[in-house]
């Protein structure tokens, strides 16, 4: 969402009663509307559920901290689930407001006779709930590993052929 001005009022880098995307002023009535908008109250936010496989505590905190950071979410906004720990819980989708599954130490396109038990286990359970999320539209964001559970549900070609070295990329919003 955009930054607030002081006091609220219109997103920060645009003059008070100017368009958002325009930058052209406006008048009266629709002043009033974008200001509304601007500072509407979304009431409480289910959380995001977060699919999480990354085996060494330390490892999967540091995670879920980045998660929480980047994301803007409170702690209670965001449920983590440790797949690398036991079976999915059963998850209804009516209670959050998207899912993510995490990068992991997993790798979708592996042959199957090199994936451990755990490894099945979580693809199968991921690819089960992928079928809901799918056919209902829920939000989903896939990091590295969520990707290829992803493309691979959908039939994608996943595979290591253009593989990238791990690592951050920032993204700046522009007002083009």
């Amino acid at each position: 969402m955009g930054q607030r001005s002081p006091g609220g009022g219109s997103p920060a880098g645009h003059p008070d009663g100017a368009h958002p995307t325009t930058g052209t002023p406006t008048a009266g009535e629709d002043e009033k509307v974008l200001k509304a908008a601007i500072n509407y109250d979304f009431g409480p936010v289910k959380p995001f559920v977060l699919l999480a496989t990354r085996g060494e505590d330390e490892i999967a905190d540091v995670e879920q901290a980045a998660y929480l950071e980047l994301g803007g979410l409170a702690p209670d906004e965001l449920w983590r689930v440790r797949l690398d720990q036991g079976p999915m819980p059963a998850l209804d989708l009516d209670d959050v407001s998207g899912v993510i599954v995490a990068g992991s130490p997993f790798t979708s396109s592996d042959p199957v006779a090199s994936k451990s038990a755990t490894q099945l286990r979580v693809e199968r359970e991921i690819s089960a709930l992928l079928d809901d999320v799918l056919a209902r539209d829920i939000p989903y964001l896939g990091a590295c590993y969520g990707v290829g559970t992803l493309g691979t549900k959908i039939g994608a070609v996943v595979g290591t052929t253009y593989g990238e070295e791990a690592g951050t990329v920032d993204v700046t919003l522009t007002d083009a």
